[in-house]
């Protein structure tokens, strides 16, 4: 499900923002990806994901997250190379506007990109997809013979060698994104600026949505969050706020996983607050605590409560 904020992060895992339309996936044909991956990926923890970087020149980063190793973590050397490899997947299974039965071509992405005041870089600043559901994707391509771009197929290649592109029955599996930091572009109207905040932010929200995926006991107690430790009017209003950031508010499970993923793993309140949320702050944090304190104890692990340090 790819972060978002309002304004200023529209779409985080997503996280939409503001415009000029840049094609999706200029390349003309289906190149064969350079240096796909040879060897297994890593496991890393958080501390360890945060303190590395994705390589110059579109070289990804990949590793097993050490809390939930079903999760793989891709770490991208900019905002435009996450874009061309995952926008087209994120307007697929999020987006609202978008068709459910086909895949956007790069014409039609690029501007449905353009007509929600986003760029290629901006449309999303970090992703979170089920494997079922990266599978259905590239199935879907298949079917209609859609000509992919380079980084798709990268990602295609990287998702095959590590086992993630499979109907086989088996534990679920996750893929999360997020990006290097990067400086903003000041002659854009929208926000590329990726800081060390953010990043951490991003990653921990994403990484959120993963266990969301991989684990039934931590993502039933989400929907106890959401139907029974919120109120109606809160429900409400975080629907609302996950419409104006461009999310299909139809799919119910997606949601609850943004939900969550914002009142609980998003520590940057330049991405989500209180009020967005239409509560004061005791109010938000008196939630944190009622889902922490009444979290099954197989899901807590190292990580699984992170206190939110909001700034």
């Amino acid at each position: 499900m790819a972060l978002l904020a309002a304004g200023v992060l529209a779409a985080w895992v997503g996280w939409p923002s503001p415009s000029k339309p840049q094609p999706n996936n200029p390349t003309p044909n289906n190149p064969t990806p350079q240096n796909p991956p040879t060897a297994g990926p890593p496991t890393l923890g958080v501390g360890e994901l945060l303190a590395g970087h994705a390589g110059p020149a579109g070289e990804w980063r990949l590793a097993w997250w050490q809390e939930d190793p079903r999760v793989l973590v891709i770490d991208f050397p900019s905002l435009r190379e996450q874009g061309l490899a995952m926008n087209r997947v994120a307007a697929f299974l999020q987006k609202a506007g978008a068709p459910r039965d086909r895949l956007l071509d790069d014409a039609e992405l690029a501007n449905f990109i353009a007509q929600r005041g986003e760029t290629n870089d901006t449309f999303f600043h970090g992703h979170d997809f089920s494997q079922a559901d990266l599978t259905r994707f590239f199935q879907q391509a298949l079917r209609q013979q859609l000509r992919l771009g380079m980084q798709e197929l990268k990602l295609r290649n990287a998702l095959t060698a590590s086992g993630l592109l499979s109907d086989e029955p088996g534990a679920p599996r996750a893929v999360v994104t997020f990006t290097a930091t990067q400086p903003d572009d000041p002659s854009t109207p929208q926000t590329e600026a990726v800081d060390a905040l953010r990043r951490e932010a991003i990653l921990r929200h994403e990484l959120s949505h993963g266990r969301f995926y991989t684990q039934p006991a931590y993502r039933a107690h989400c929907h106890v969050l959401w139907n029974e430790m919120l109120t109606e009017r809160q429900r409400q209003r975080l629907r609302q706020h996950l419409a104006e950031l461009g999310y299909d508010t139809s799919d119910e499970t997606l949601v609850v996983n943004e939900a969550q993923a914002y009142l609980l793993h998003t520590p940057d309140n330049r991405a989500f607050s209180a009020a967005q949320a239409g509560m004061g702050e005791q109010e938000l944090q008196a939630v944190r605590a009622q889902f922490w304190q009444s979290l099954p104890p197989e899901v807590r692990g190292k990580d699984g409560r992170q206190p939110l340090k909001a700034r």
